[in-house]
């Protein structure tokens, strides 16, 4: 019996590959130093080598110090040891984590391409442009706790529409008037937007971004006077989806 379970755990971690958010890498070996010895470890044939180093685009670094590669190219190196053995899951504890926009992107293509071979993945992250380009399914936990399990297209959905922030100039003196003109203003679009008062602001939410609504609103409350202090497109973040989430489950659990 212990033998069994022995051998069953032991082919669950031969088909999966970890990577965990943060791990170090070893002084004063070379990329090809380092992948040669971890390759040996996880018994991958040494002709396999090549075809792993091209798919992570790093045959030019393969006689440079792993500790002098970029951010992107070293968690490179960690997806390299995870996926060598060639397993059918792969795990990972936000990729990107600490990147820089470049690196970022040359991470997600990447982990785009393992997904298209074939690999299942999956992955925690904060980015919801991380979900779009890699996700099929979302599950989002609160407290160890599961509070959505959605595709992509509905979670993203859930999110709500891009919008306009409006604030002001002189909040104190003008939020009355400004609300009052928003609604006159608001009234020749019909259904098609939605003006908030949110604190010393005023969100307008969009089905699209749209440059003529934009020169609309400021054209309108310039004319009655109203002075703005900045205005931005803005797009719901994924933090505030959780906290939604997690304010409704509250809710839930005392009433």
């Amino acid at each position: 019996s212990t033998l069994s379970s022995s051998s069953a755990a032991s082919d669950v971690y031969k088909r999966q590959g970890y990577i965990q958010q943060y791990k170090s890498l070893p002084d004063e070996l070379m990329v090809k130093e380092y992948l040669t010895h971890q390759f040996s470890l996880r018994r991958v044939p040494k002709q396999q080598y090549t075809e792993l180093i091209k798919l992570a685009d790093l045959e030019m670094y393969q006689n440079t110090a792993v500790t002098k590669l970029s951010g992107g190219n070293q968690r490179k190196i960690h997806i390299l040891v995870a996926v060598a053995h060639k397993p059918d899951l792969l795990i990972l504890d936000e990729p990107t984590t600490g990147l820089d926009a470049t690196s970022r992107e040359v991470i997600l293509s990447f982990i785009s391409h393992l997904k298209r071979t074939g690999v299942s993945i999956v992955f925690s992250t904060h980015h919801s442009d991380e979900l779009e380009q890699l996700a099929d399914q979302v599950l989002v936990l609160d407290q160890g706790r599961q509070t959505l399990l959605s595709t992509v297209h509905e979670f993203i959905s859930t999110l709500g529409s891009p919008y306009l922030k409006l604030s002001l100039l002189n909040p104190n003196v003008e939020i009355g008037k400004t609300k009052h003109s928003l609604d006159e203003w608001q009234k020749q679009f019909g259904n098609s937007l939605e003006v908030k008062s949110v604190g010393p602001q005023f969100h307008i939410e969009i089905a699209e971004q749209q440059q003529d609504i934009l020169s609309s609103v400021v054209s309108y409350l310039s004319s009655v006077g109203i002075r703005l202090k900045s205005i931005h497109w803005c797009h719901p973040k994924l933090a505030e989806i959780m906290r939604h989430l997690s304010g409704k489950n509250i809710r839930e659990d005392h009433s």
